[in-house]
């Protein structure tokens, strides 16, 4: 009786949290009106170059990851640790990107950030990686291969043939030219100024910049070979690699079965997976962190202080991938920093105090993994941990006060905080509010994890601490987000989705041994969740289709006609600034944050407080405004007056009355526009009207 009630009431949680998802997230993409003309441009005629540049794309990112594989296995191989097929490829490919992480780090510290030595350095651990791939890496895949070829039933067979469809339609999408938002803000920008000035060098204005980097190094690998769109498909192999991590870490435990539904749920988030395709670093958050936990569990079992240390390095460069990944790390922290409070004594005889120095050597290893990217801001603002925390250069409380924004999140209204986890997967949309799409798996199947997360034998206890970090993430994101309107961002939470992934998994796996009649809820699970996986597969698919890469590509759509198609308005206007502006120009933008696209010295507005900050220094006067942009070398100032439009709408005030009379003054009296829309006529019109554009070029008059 009891487990038929907990089994209705988990079908009754899952329907509620099912319908109210979908009563919000209609499973029909948008944009599907303009496939017709989409596709109509491949009649056009094709091109066999732009086909021929995306396959050289393809083997530079093939060539990155091999050699991040085989380094990556020879420093394991060293290592002593015995390691089956998922294990060796799941842990040597992150490792071997975090050692080819080091070079251009290193090389632009030594202002030697270069193509030529880039390359050469590549070499020398392509050189490496070749004679390593002849041994166990090529038996590692192989025996993949022949697992994942091994007779499965048909739903699992389904599910491999959604997923690689999947995988394909996505590295078609990372194939073309870059329009993703933060890839234009810094992922691709940074990386570009870095190779421009050969090196590290003080000065560049975007404090992104000075985020952990782990990821844009290997994104400076793949632009000095000359591509911009690599990049994104080395983020594409991260996720990949993320998805063989869930299994391999389920399939020992719980079999096959159940390590399918584990990848299953993770790859129903949406957001992971529109994400894999564009040069970001999200991936790199989730994959590393699970793998982090993955070796401490390792570690947990096995007695063996190897995997202490590969934890520890994981940890760090999850930490050195994002900020936010210093929260799921210290889940893995506090986990075994609990492992030693409840220890007494080891099988071979250890007091607690050796478990202790395990507990100090794996935050040492992490930390030093991670202080690369501390020490490099030192050094170049100030701050370790820049622009947080504390002042650095060209930093002040002004503007941590705008970034931080304290009192301004969840906690305005109490109750959110409270609901946060059923907004954000119920609410939750790109672009919009948490800008993030969660799926309804992760919340809908948390219950199952929950009813089977304690079992009797030590050996089963993975579920209650993946749950563990996965709580300690959640809530140091809630933290974040209660504070700061700023946080209140969904992807920010995504490096809990594998961790609760593998623990509903588990559930589901302890449910179906167990499952009776006249309720098989474990059979029923399995169905919601491949009813819910092949939704969100087909919404990917519609969504390609309704624009897909295929017309660049082919070379019926040119890169920059394919990018005015994708970005609009932004397009354009930087098109002006490259097109009108002579080559020793200096822009200001204001309200866009966007510089990648610009050819010509553009500082970004990169937080949107540029104009503000600027009447803060100056007050308030636009006459003062426009010396002190003469001053500083400014010749023109690009304004997204849609940008500003927005900003002048409730709930968004931040541009008030005064702010725009003060830019009013200064366009009017001390510029003359060259180009689109005057900003008083786009701030007269209606919001839906200029979203998204209303963009205009002027030119600063010479001072007196």
């Amino acid at each position: 009786r009891l487990r038929v009630a907990l089994g209705l009431g988990l079908l009754l949680w899952i329907t509620v949290v099912l319908a109210a998802y979908y009563a919000v997230h209609k499973p029909m993409p948008a944009g599907m009106g303009t496939a017709g003309e989409v596709w109509a441009l491949l009649g056009r005629g094709v091109s066999l170059r732009p086909f021929l540049t995306a396959l050289l794309d393809l083997a530079i990112a093939a060539w990155i990851t091999a050699t991040a594989l085989g380094c990556g296995a020879a420093a394991l191989r060293r290592s002593g640790l015995a390691l089956d097929a998922a294990q060796g490829v799941a842990f040597s490919t992150p490792l071997g990107f975090g050692m080819l992480a080091v070079l251009p780090l290193a090389l632009g510290g030594l202002q030697f950030l270069t193509p030529i030595w880039l390359l050469f350095g590549l070499g020398l651990f392509s050189a490496v990686a070749l004679a390593e791939l002849r041994r166990a890496p090529q038996r590692w895949l192989r025996e993949l291969w022949a697992g994942f070829r091994a007779a499965q039933p048909r739903p699992i067979r389904l599910l491999q043939a959604a997923l690689g469809v999947s995988t394909l339609l996505i590295g078609l999408q990372a194939l073309a030219p870059p329009t993703a938002w933060d890839s234009l803000v810094y992922h691709l920008q940074v990386p570009r100024y870095y190779l421009a000035e050969s090196g590290m060098v003080s000065g560049l204005d975007i404090p992104h910049a000075y985020f952990p980097a782990l990821l844009e190094q290997l994104f400076t690998l793949a632009m000095a070979a000359g591509s911009d769109t690599t990049p994104a498909l080395l983020h594409l192999a991260v996720a990949v690699v993320g998805l063989l991590a869930t299994y391999g870490f389920l399939r020992p435990r719980v079999g096959a079965p159940a390590a399918w539904v584990g990848v299953a749920v993770l790859a129903s988030v949406t957001s992971l997976a529109t994400l894999a395709g564009r040069a970001y670093v999200d991936w790199g958050v989730v994959t590393f962190g699970f793998l982090a936990f993955w070796a401490l569990e390792e570690a947990l079992w096995q007695r063996d202080r190897r995997w202490l240390v590969v934890s520890a390095i994981l940890a760090g460069m999850t930490m050195g991938s994002k900020y936010m990944g210093v929260f799921p790390a210290a889940g893995v922290g506090l986990v075994l920093a609990w492992q030693v409070l409840r220890a007494e004594r080891t099988p071979t005889g250890r007091a607690v105090t050796t478990r202790w120095r395990d507990l100090l050597l794996w935050g040492g290893v992490a930390s030093l993994t991670v202080s690369p990217w501390l020490l490099r801001n030192v050094l170049l603002t100030g701050n370790p941990v820049y622009p947080l925390l504390f002042s650095g250069w060209q930093w002040d409380a002004w503007k941590t006060a705008w970034v931080t924004r304290p009192g301004t999140g969840l906690i305005t209204e109490p109750w959110r905080v409270l609901l946060a986890a059923w907004e954000v997967t119920v609410l939750g949309q790109e672009a919009r509010l948490y800008d993030a799409a969660v799926g309804p798996l992760l919340l809908a199947l948390l219950p199952l994890g929950l009813l089977y997360v304690w079992p009797r034998r030590q050996a089963g206890r993975w579920p209650a601490r993946a749950l563990a970090v996965a709580a300690v993430a959640y809530a140091g994101w809630l933290a974040g987000a209660a504070q700061s309107s700023l946080l209140v961002q969904g992807r920010l939470l995504l490096p809990v989705a594998p961790l609760l992934a593998v623990a509903i998994a588990g559930g589901w796996a302890r449910l179906s041994a167990t499952d009776a009649a006249p309720l098989r809820t474990g059979r029923l699970v399995a169905m919601v969740t491949g009813l819910v996986i092949t939704i969100t597969f087909a919404m990917l698919a519609l969504s390609w289709v309704g624009n897909p890469p295929l017309t660049v590509l082919a070379g019926a759509e040119s890169r920059e006609a394919y990018q005015a198609r994708r970005l609009g308005a932004y397009a354009h206007a930087t098109a002006w600034v490259n097109q009108e502006l002579p080559p020793n120009a200096h822009v200001l933008l204001l309200w866009e944050p966007r510089s990648y696209l610009c050819q010509r010295r553009c500082q970004a507005d990169a937080f949107l407080f540029n104009w503000r900050y600027l009447l803060h220094r100056n007050g308030e006067d636009g006459a003062a405004v426009a010396a002190a942009l003469r001053a500083a070398g400014y010749t023109h100032l690009l304004v997204n007056g849609g940008g500003l439009r927005f900003f002048t709408e409730p709930p968004n005030v931040e541009a008030e009355p005064a702010h725009v009379a003060a830019l009013h003054v200064l366009l009017a009296e001390h510029a003359s526009l060259v180009q689109g829309t005057p900003v008083r006529d786009t701030l007269s019109r209606p919001l839906a009207e200029v979203a998204g554009g209303g963009y205009a070029l002027y030119a600063l008059k010479a001072g007196p």
